[in-house]
């Protein structure tokens, strides 16, 4: 703000006026009430100085304040604050009287017509002219002030104080210190109140980018403040920022610094925080051929509420301007194309802190016309349980469903050619409803799931090369019968008929529509955005027990949640979910 910065100190910037287009702001420069030097800054003593903006956004040449000696006098002015009606003007005042020993301390003044009454010394119980404190701010009512002050009971040097009163009339109680939270060993000075949940200030000892930096903290219902973060780059720099005021709607304001730039020994600077956009984009391409995709559908829901649905064009691309990704909100990106499996992914701007354009590609494959092997799946001899150790084979298939959830598919069991026809007919059918009845305990609706037994009738057709027990088994190779009777040794036929034994399923139909009446796990409205904290749920009656969706990494687990008991998770539950990969040892 070159216009308005002087070669000496010009810091602690404030609005005063309801039009925003005036600052009153603390200055040691030429023209200050006061011929004395200051012994402790070698500087003249500090006024309030203002300066006001034109219809061309000019900013005019600084005058004092007040010149009636009613606020600005010999001694140090500074750090001042107005109420929200801008007729009442909180400061510090550090009194300069021959041969006595005095503190600082916070005054007010009251505005009639344009003139500035008398300054008053604000009275806080325990606070007297002894006392050091001063860079007051305050809340909407002048109920509560908060000020910065090395009194007794602060954590190391300076600290951040409140003082509350009950109305205007009376005086403010004694002060409390914002705690340890806030203040630290080191400095914490220069703060301000933005919207009465706000509160910036300037602190050395929460470590930063050097000297003073500029932190903000909030408070919550319980009048709790929260974890001070550091406002970074280019708020803060590697010099002191501190000071800073914001327009209490708008996006922008000012600070002090001496950072590279300042004319003198620390200036008032003019910041505006543009808008967080974002913007998502991305291109769908074919698993099998890596061609561009045309066509696909791209649906986008967020945790804000946001669905919108939109298209790839001929080179597979897709996008999302910023009026659809908002800040402060996580999203679901689902891509679907007729005779295509299903793709998801997300993307969040919880917690980003910068524009920014996301990028997401997504590669869709294609629906086979014949049958997908599932990962290897051992049974017992003659035996048709599923073993707890094989569930995970399944896990990519449930995954699928819950994705695709207008697929039904077949679930097929095969069994080498050893026993008779008859029963291995009945043992694969077996199998294949034990796959099956394990996906519906995963949420899988059962209408959507076909168990077929097809027992010894089908061999295997290899559709790639194969290693089993150290032998290779050739793409396009038939395990029937005459294949596996010509092979040389007893291990090698072994190791055929171990991959004639397989569950495979294929897909039926794409046209399913979920009933309304069935609980799948995929429907139920998760919403992930770590500020909502907030999942669909049911009651069961008479109970007090909750029934909802755990999400662990992917897995969905329905959990029931008793009021009067502390949430648990079964031994054999955090055993499933070691195995599946969702949790690690």
């Amino acid at each position: 703000m070159k216009k308005i910065n002087s070669r000496e100190s010009d810091f602690a910037p404030a609005f005063t006026t309801e039009n925003y287009n005036e600052i009153v702001f603390t200055s040691s420069r030429e023209g200050a009430t006061g011929k004395e030097t200051d012994r402790w800054t070698d500087q003249n003593f500090t006024d309030l100085f203002v300066s006001k903006m034109d219809r061309l956004g000019e900013w005019s040449a600084p005058v004092l304040f007040d010149d009636t000696e009613n606020i600005n006098t010999k001694a140090n002015e500074g750090s001042a604050t107005l109420n929200s009606k801008f007729n009442t003007v909180y400061f510090t005042r550090c009194p300069n009287t021959p041969q006595q020993e005095s503190g600082c301390q916070v005054y007010k003044s009251q505005r009639t017509g344009r003139r500035w009454g008398k300054a008053e010394m604000v009275d806080i119980k325990g606070v007297d002219t002894m006392s050091t404190i001063g860079q007051p701010t305050v809340s909407k009512g002048e109920l509560i002030i908060y000020f910065s002050s090395d009194r007794k009971g602060s954590f190391g040097g300076k600290d951040i104080w409140v003082a509350f009163r009950d109305s205007k009339a009376e005086g403010f109680g004694r002060p409390m210190n914002l705690g340890e939270v806030v203040n630290t060993p080191g400095d914490e000075m220069f703060p301000f109140l933005r919207n009465d949940t706000t509160l910036y200030f300037a602190s050395d000892g929460h470590g930063g980018m050097g000297g003073l930096d500029i932190f903000v903290t909030t408070i919550d219902t319980a009048g709790n403040w929260g974890e001070p973060q550091n406002l970074k780059y280019p708020m803060n720099s590697i010099m002191d920022d501190f000071g800073i005021c914001w327009h209490p709607e708008e996006e922008y304001g000012y600070l002090s610094s001496n950072r590279k730039g300042t004319r003198g020994k620390e200036d008032i600077w003019y910041f505006i925080e543009p808008p967080l956009e974002f913007t998502l984009s991305g291109i769908v391409k074919d698993d099998r051929t890596l061609m561009f995709i045309e066509g696909a559908l791209v649906n986008l829901v967020g945790s804000n509420g946001l669905s919108v649905t939109t298209r790839t064009n001929e080179n597979g691309y897709y996008s999302f301007g910023s009026s659809q990704i908002a800040p402060n909100t996580t999203f679901e990106i689902t891509v679907t194309k007729q005779n295509y499996f299903n793709s998801k992914g997300n993307i969040t701007t919880v917690g980003v802190e910068f524009s920014k354009d996301f990028e997401k590609d997504f590669v869709l494959t294609p629906i086979p016309s014949e049958p997908i092997v599932l990962p290897e799946i051992l049974y017992d001899l003659a035996k048709w349980n599923l073993k707890p150790q094989y569930q995970d084979s399944l896990q990519g298939l449930i995954q699928t469903l819950r994705d695709n959830p207008n697929l039904v598919i077949e679930l097929a069991a095969h069994t080498d050619t050893r026993d008779s026809e008859e029963r291995n007919d009945i043992l694969s059918q077996r199998r294949a409803q034990s796959v099956v009845d394990y996906l519906i305990i995963r949420g899988i609706d059962p209408q959507r799931l076909v168990a077929k037994g097809y027992g010894e009738h089908v061999p295997r057709t290899l559709k790639k090369d194969i290693v089993r027990d150290g032998f290779l088994f050739t793409k396009g190779t038939t395990l029937d019968d005459d294949f596996i009777n010509s092979l040389a040794t007893t291990r090698e036929k072994e190791a055929a008929h171990q991959l004639n034994r397989r569950t495979e399923f294929r897909v039926l139909r794409k046209d399913y529509i979920p009933s309304s009446d069935n609980l799948d796990l995929a429907e139920v409205n998760i919403l992930i955005n770590p500020d909502d904290k907030a999942a669909i749920f049911k009651e069961e009656p008479k109970t007090g027990i909750y029934i909802t969706t755990c999400i662990v990494n992917g897995y969905n687990e329905e959990f029931a949640y008793d009021k009067n008991s502390p949430a648990m998770i079964s031994l054999d539950k955090a055993m499933d979910l070691l195995r599946w990969g969702a949790i690690s040892k």
